[in-house]
C-alpha cells in the first residue's frame, strides 16, 4: 500500500511538475551546492544513480562524460528524465526503470560503478528496509557513495526527539488523510551504524537544512571494503 501511494506521488502530473515545484526552493540550491562539492571529491568515471528521479545531476554528469545508470521505479520520472538526455544530446547516460530493493536488477549484469548516489528518497522508506536498500548499492558500488537522507541527530536531547517526534506524527496524519506517504525520519546512529556494517567510512557531511522534525544531510562515504 505504502509503495503504491509512493509511486503514485511521482506519476503524471507529480512527476511533470517535480522540477517546478522544487527548483527555487532553499533545500534545492542548498543540495546543488553539496553536490557540487562532493562530486568534485569522488570525481567519477561511472555513476550509478537510484532513484533517478527527473534526472536532477545531469549537469554535472554531462561535464564530467562519467558513464551513468539511471534507475527509478516510476516510469514518468524517467520520461521527463529523459528528455533532458535528449535534449542535452548525451549519450553517456543510460536509463533502466527498477526498484533498489531489486536483487535481480543489482547483480553483476548491471556492472560496478565508481560511484552511486542514491538522494530524496531513504526517507519514504522504514528504518526496517534501510539496510536492504544500502545493500544493495554496495553490490554495485566500487569507491564513493553520496547519501542524503533526514535524521534525528546523535546528540539530541531526550526532550527534542520527543518533540521532533510528535511533530512528524502531526505530519504524517494529514499526509495519509491527504492519501499521501509518510515520511520516516531515521536516528543518525542507525544511519551510522548502517554506513559501518557496509563498511563505508564517511568522509564529508554536508548539512543540508534543519526543520522541527529533522536534520538533513548529503553525506559522501569511502568504500572501504573493495
Amino acid at each position: 500500500m505504502e509503495d503504491e501511494r509512493l509511486l503514485k506521488q511521482y506519476s503524471g502530473e507529480g512527476a511533470r511538475s517535480y522540477d517546478r515545484t522544487r527548483g527555487e526552493s532553499d533545500r534545492f540550491r542548498a543540495e546543488e551546492a553539496a553536490f557540487t562539492e562532493l562530486f568534485a571529491i569522488a570525481r567519477p568515471t561511472s555513476v550509478l544513480d537510484c532513484p533517478f528521479g527527473t534526472g536532477r545531476w545531469i549537469s554535472h554528469y554531462k561535464d564530467s562524460a562519467a558513464q551513468v545508470v539511471g534507475i527509478d521505479l516510476s516510469a514518468d520520472m524517467l520520461k521527463e528524465a529523459q528528455s533532458k538526455v535528449d535534449s542535452a544530446g548525451l549519450r553517456n547516460v543510460r536509463l533502466v526503470q527498477g526498484s533498489i530493493f531489486d536483487q535481480g536488477l543489482f547483480g553483476p549484469q548491471l556492472g560496478r560503478f565508481n560511484l552511486a548516489v542514491c538522494v530524496r528518497f531513504l526517507n519514504w522508506i522504514e528504518s526496517s528496509k534501510l539496510r536492504e536498500g544500502m545493500r544493495n548499492l554496495d553490490r554495485v558500488a566500487q569507491n564513493h557513495v553520496i547519501i542524503g537522507v533526514s535524521v534525528v541527530p546523535s546528540k539530541t536531547s531526550f526532550l527534542r526527539r520527543l518533540r521532533m517526534r510528535r511533530a512528524l506524527s502531526r505530519i504524517n496524519a494529514l499526509r495519509i488523510a491527504e492519501g499521501k506517504s509518510p515520511q520516516h525520519v531515521h536516528r543518525e546512529d542507525s544511519v551510522l551504524s548502517c554506513f559501518a556494517s557496509l563498511q563505508w567510512e564517511p568522509l564529508r557531511r554536508i548539512e543540508i537544512f534543519e526543520n522541527e522534525t529533522r536534520v538533513n544531510y548529503f553525506y559522501l562515504l569511502r568504500v572501504r571494503r573493495h
